[in-house]
């Protein structure tokens, strides 16, 4: 008997105009329609909308959930999270700062994951968690007991800080890893740092 697979949908749109919901609905869900024959409509369609200001672009992700893929590529800050047990490379990419709590949910929503790209050039506003009155917050330790490639080659320092700080990240010790050696430098305090 033939085995078929449930089909996947997965749309990545990247467009130079603003998407607004009119501009949406009528230029891309309206022609989703035509699609009703492979989707299988015990899923779900998921939609996520980052809009980048500085380079004046838009990126719509479109997917079926439970999804299938083994890869999800250029996920901003407005990534909802979710389980997807069969993606194991994922890349990341925003002109805003990817902070602690980010990482948490990419780690969590990806137990699998590995291969692992990050771009971003921006500083993390919080790198130390503080509560109201001033004291120091005890942050999750954040696990990548699977990641076996990391790529930190076009991100601030701050990155490869927070990669490599045993009090904020846990990573398998055989991992391979892309990094400028400046920043290597800078965020191993010239490779004296005991956490790193």
């Amino acid at each position: 008997m033939l085995h078929l697979e449930e089909p996947a949908l997965y749309l990545v749109l990247r467009m130079q105009i603003l998407l607004d919901g009119n501009n949406f609905k009528k230029n891309i869900i309206n022609h989703l329609s035509r699609l009703k024959k492979v989707l299988i409509f015990d899923n779900k369609v998921i939609c996520c909308v980052d809009y980048f200001r500085e380079n004046g672009l838009c990126q719509c992700h479109i997917y079926s959930y439970p999804y299938s893929l083994t890869h999800y590529r250029s996920i901003a800050n407005s990534f909802p999270g979710g389980f997807f047990k069969c993606v194991r490379q994922v890349s990341l990419s925003d002109e805003c700062p990817f902070e602690h709590e980010f990482f948490l949910r990419i780690a969590q929503s990806f137990p699998c994951l590995k291969t692992l790209s990050v771009a971003d050039w921006k500083a993390q506003k919080h790198k130390h968690c503080r509560t109201r009155n001033g004291n120091d917050k005890r942050q999750s330790i954040i696990e990548y007991p699977h990641l076996a490639n990391l790529d930190l080659l076009c991100v601030h320092v701050d990155y490869v800080t927070q990669f490599l700080d045993n009090k904020k990240t846990s990573i398998p010790n055989n991992l391979s890893v892309c990094v400028d050696y400046r920043s290597l430098r800078k965020a191993t305090h010239n490779f004296t740092r005991d956490t790193s």
